[in-house]
């Protein structure tokens, strides 16, 4: 993993046009399909029909619509490729408040635009391995962290995977 790599993530993720990456907002669509980009190029194969896992969030009177990002390398063993390790990091952040007709963005570098760009090498370098794992790897970048760690419940509820098969 090389640092230019992650910097490049961190910063393309923690950039201003993406207004901290709010659930449900089109600049979390970006910074989502950004990740899956990544995902697909890399190897990984979707977890179901698609990179993308929507859940439902309500925020007052509102419905936002959440999106995990999960993707898999498939394990090399014939019996532990049903077993799944899940790494996992969050893109989601708190976007931004206006304060005095000034827009004030909540960047995320570090909550958790630095985890994800970690999550993306992570599965570039175990898809590039001249070895597949023996058990399935699963990643997973969790939207709705910040508002209660929606994604997570969401990633769980929806059955993602056989949660009794989760190592």
């Amino acid at each position: 993993i090389v640092a230019d790599s992650l910097k490049k993530h961190v910063f393309f993720l923690a950039d201003d046009t993406l207004l901290g990456r709010g659930i449900g907002t089109n600049e979390s669509r970006i910074a989502r399909e950004y990740i899956a980009g990544y995902f697909q190029k890399a190897g990984l194969k979707p977890v179901g029909k698609s990179f993308f896992h929507p859940f439902l969030q309500r925020t007052g009177q509102t419905m936002l619509t959440g999106n995990n990002v999960v993707g898999m390398i498939e394990g090399s063993d014939s019996t532990l490729k049903n077993e799944y390790v899940v790494l996992g990091a969050h893109y989601d952040h708190v976007s931004y408040k206006v304060k005095d007709g000034k827009k004030i963005i909540y960047n995320g570098a570090d909550d958790n635009a630095s985890g994800t760009s970690m999550l993306i090498e992570l599965a570039n370098a175990f898809a590039a391995a001249p070895q597949a794992p023996r058990r399935t790897l699963v990643f997973v970048a969790f939207d709705g962290e910040e508002s209660g760690l929606n994604g997570s419940f969401a990633f769980i509820e929806q059955k993602t995977l056989p949660v009794e098969n989760i190592k």
